[in-house]
């Protein structure tokens, strides 16, 4: 074989002996190097390949090994015919990069064998100068393993997600700390915040009722992270609004991100709550009322059966007391008689707590009843340097009532608030309040006295209850106000802490007529 070059001959001369040996050295040098490529790029565990004039010029054998195609197949063709044609776009733009000047790419895209099967490939391209031209080198692996892989694993974390998310029950994973690592949609909807995300930024004891976050946290730390009981407790929570809530939760001890965590469970049972407390409330009435009734019937017969005699010691006591003439007989006498009056009063508060008479309703305005109630003890008030506060709802409307009997209520329930406060604190403050609510009208008597103990609280209206000693009273006053306001077909109740004062409600229906 002859080669020759015109490479350094001069005009006229002929070719000579020194040029035709470096011409021979060049290209030798060059298939030596060729070879040593070709040679170091099959023994390549990645796939490589030269691209020139938008064609295949060199593919090494783990790029035939991966495509299923022969050597004679791919060389001479468009690259992009072996690019998923999703992918395309994407590879033509790497290679418009690389014309202007790009040195150096790294994209992940997929590929088509010769068998129609799509496989991944993460590669790197760099612009090269292959025999004396611009040319494109890649070089790519085999990432579809990885990327089934990932994709299995981003299923089974939507699957997750989708069954963590659609859970009506509010999820958080948290860590020894209360601070919640993960949480679900119904864990903030629950809590009422916008998002998931707000929901990971609270520290969770922030949001439990302090008189049950000690509690809470013993439940947490004890049963969770060091027994893992899995026992369902209930207990107050606060709502970002401030609402509060009753939930019930369970927790049990998992790993999370390499880290002991607790996952909570937590299901917002207010209106169970709510409708167990309304219950028991119906049946403390229910036991109260039965209670009263057998009393107002004893308290009938004892009272009649007293009643006559009563009546025959007032009246000779009376008439003694007017004839004696001894002071210390007249004195004996005038104790005799101040106590039968006496109890001649407890007599016809218990014929009156017996009598269960109907009351005579007409439509009144309640805002105007306790406006007279308080006039008539307005004085009295002053004198005991009680602050009253009073609240009256604008446009509260009118309602069948028995005005007297009701004024009497309200009456009882301001003395016995202003005998408490003064008792204890020789002072103090009323803060009377009316609302309409629902159908119903609500009026509070609410003082800042010494509050009643929760055994009490129970039997403040039975009848002969009081905490007042022997010289307080006969503990009928509240029976009878329980009495009047159950005939009016409606609720009178109370709530207080002892320390902290408390807080009479009634509750009047609305109504139109007397029913």
């Amino acid at each position: 074989m002859v080669i020759s070059s015109d490479f350094d001959r001069g005009p006229g001369k002929s070719p000579g002996k020194r040029s035709h040996i470096a011409t021979v050295s060049e290209i030798t040098r060059r298939e030596q190097a060729e070879e040593l490529y070709r040679t170091l790029a099959n023994s390549s565990p990645m796939g490589v390949y030269i691209v020139r004039d938008g064609q295949f010029v060199f593919v090494n054998a783990q790029f035939l090994e991966f495509t299923g195609f022969t050597e004679n197949e791919l060389l001479g063709t468009d690259p992009l015919n072996l690019v998923h044609p999703e992918d395309r776009q994407m590879v033509r733009e790497n290679a418009v990069a690389m014309l202007k000047g790009k040195r150096f790419l790294s994209y992940e895209f997929r590929r088509i064998t010769k068998g129609k099967e799509v496989k991944w490939t993460l590669e790197t391209v760099t612009p090269v100068r292959y025999r004396g031209n611009r040319a494109t080198l890649g070089n790519f692996m085999d990432i579809t393993e990885r990327k089934r892989v990932e994709e299995a694993l981003r299923e089974s974390e939507e699957r997750y997600r989708t069954l963590f998310d659609s859970k009506v029950d509010g999820v958080f994973v948290i860590d020894e700390t209360m601070k919640p690592l993960l949480a679900n949609k119904a864990a903030a909807d629950i809590f009422g915040f916008d998002s998931v995300e707000e929901a990971l930024g609270i520290d969770m004891l922030d949001f439990i009722v302090p008189e049950d976050r000690e509690r809470a946290i013993g439940i947490i730390t004890e049963d969770m992270f060091e027994k893992d009981l899995r026992q369902v407790n209930e207990f107050r929570c606060r709502k970002k609004t401030g609402e509060e809530i009753w939930v019930s939760a369970v927790g049990s001890l998992i790993e999370y991100q390499g880290k002991p965590a607790g996952l909570a469970s937590f299901r917002d049972i207010t209106e169970r709550r709510q409708a167990e407390e309304r219950e028991k409330q119906l049946q403390e009435e229910l036991m109260l009322s039965s209670r009263l009734a057998s009393i107002g019937e004893l308290a009938a017969g004892v009272a009649h059966e007293i009643n006559n005699p009563l009546t025959g010691v007032i009246g000779y006591s009376e008439r003694l007391l007017r004839k004696s003439t001894d002071e210390e007989t007249s004195r004996y006498l005038g104790r005799i008689h101040g106590e039968a009056r006496r109890a001649a009063k407890i007599v016809e508060s218990l014929l009156t707590f017996a009598r269960h008479r109907a009351p005579s309703k007409e439509y009144a305005d309640i805002n105007d009843i306790l406006g007279r109630a308080l006039e008539l003890r307005a004085y009295e008030l002053r004198t005991s340097t009680i602050n009253l506060e009073v609240e009256l709802a604008p446009g509260l409307p009118g309602t069948m009532v028995d005005t007297h009997q009701i004024q009497q209520v309200f009456l009882n329930l301001i003395l016995n608030a202003e005998q408490a406060m003064t008792v204890a604190n020789k002072g103090g403050k009323l803060t009377i309040k009316t609302q309409e609510m629902k159908g119903h009208i609500r009026i509070s008597f609410a003082d800042n006295g010494p509050g009643i103990s929760a055994k009490d609280l129970d039997k403040v209206f039975d009848p002969f209850f009081t905490t007042r000693g022997e010289k307080g009273g006969t503990g009928l006053g509240l029976s009878l106000c329980h009495g009047i306001i159950t005939q009016h077909r409606g609720k009178i109740y109370a709530r207080s802490k002892p320390g902290r004062g408390s807080t009479f409600f009634v509750e009047l229906p609305v109504t139109t007529e007397e029913g």
